[in-house]
């Protein structure tokens, strides 16, 4: 994280690139009971000069960037010669079309530049983040700490952390709730959660797509295909075979959740372990006309909030959204499908 002092040394030795711009600085006014500024900022253009007022943001988070942008409107409006202007450790994508929706300046500290001011509009953006934040959880949006975003999506709100943590539960993971309580201060940074008299979720559109644009498919240690009736029959079979060597099993299936389906053909079954307990299930393998695959995966999050449907457990809606996502252009546009569901119901 990139600290006020450091932020001020690199002003002073230069180390800040607005061009086309030339900077010059000044530390920003303190004052009890009006809006601070941390810096005073002046950019000049083909000879034209303007002065900006600027607050610092440690990190970019969306909720700290509104804040930054909060500041800084409210300083000008009481000293109409400045603009506005944010300073940011880094300006992403998302942070530029933010600040131009509102129509405040950024500059960052990795050479990215986001002016708008008067008759001037300058982007420049596209380097890297100079100074990515360390969080105690590397990413919310994968791995174990996505659940607390699948369980929001399926109920958007709660009175407390541990109901949070009790509902994964429910939905048959397990899950600390200290990460927990980290996941659900991360999303509030992101102006995805609310916490503010109980845990709201506001944003279940940009949870949903963050959740996709970090999901990769589950891990497949072993696969085995062969001709089954995958019907009620079989299923139930299939799931006392499993319960009884300790196996978890779910299916997958588009079908139940598209109308035009990709693929009708074969039925997915999800297995937390292949072994001997397969014999006791009528399942002849062969690679010859398969029409039931097996995967053996330690990917927890396939087993995570399925439905028990003719006799077996199947994927939700929102993990066979996920998988559909990363395929082709058929699979996302069956997942678009999907997608008015999950958000129907958030």
């Amino acid at each position: 994280m990139l600290s006020k002092e450091n932020a001020r040394r690199m002003l002073e030795s230069g180390e800040v690139d607005p061009r086309p711009f030339k900077l010059q600085w000044t530390d920003g006014e303190r004052r009890r009971g009006t809006p601070n500024v941390d810096f005073h900022i002046d950019l000049e253009w083909n000879e034209t000069a303007r002065q900006f007022a600027a607050v610092f943001a440690p990190v970019a988070t969306p909720k700290k960037v509104d804040a930054a942008i909060r500041e800084a409107k409210a300083y000008v409006s009481q000293s109409n010669n400045r603009f506005p202007l944010v300073l940011l450790p880094h300006i992403s994508d998302e942070t530029s079309d933010r600040l131009l929706s509102v129509g405040i300046s950024g500059l960052d500290f990795s050479g990215n530049v986001v002016i708008s001011a008067g008759d001037w509009l300058v982007v420049r953006t596209g380097n890297s983040n100079r100074f990515p934040s360390s969080q105690p959880i590397k990413n919310v949006y994968e791995g174990k700490s996505a659940l607390v975003g699948r369980v929001l999506l399926r109920r958007p709100s709660f009175d407390m952390v541990r109901n949070v943590r009790e509902e994964i539960e429910r939905r048959g993971a397990s899950i600390a709730m200290g990460t927990v309580s980290k996941v659900l201060s991360a999303l509030e940074e992101d102006l995805i959660v609310r916490k503010n008299g109980g845990i709201r979720l506001i944003q279940p559109d940009r949870l949903l797509d963050q959740l996709s644009a970090h999901y990769t498919l589950p891990t497949v240690t072993k696969r085995l295909e062969g001709k089954a009736a995958p019907e009620p029959s079989f299923f139930a079979q299939l799931t006392r075979a499993a319960d009884q060597a300790g196996v978890k099993v779910v299916g997958q299936s588009e079908v139940r959740h598209v109308v035009a389906p990709t693929s009708h053909a074969i039925t997915t079954l999800y297995v937390s372990r292949l072994g001997d307990w397969i014999q006791s299930v009528p399942f002849e393998e062969t690679p010859r006309f398969a029409n039931v695959i097996f995967l053996e995966t330690l990917s927890s999050e396939v087993f995570f909030d399925a439905t028990v449907d003719v006799n077996l457990p199947w994927c939700s809606a929102l993990q066979t959204y996920l998988e559909l996502m990363c395929g082709g252009k058929r699979e996302r546009e069956a997942a678009s499908q999907i997608r008015r569901q999950i958000l129907g119901g958030a």
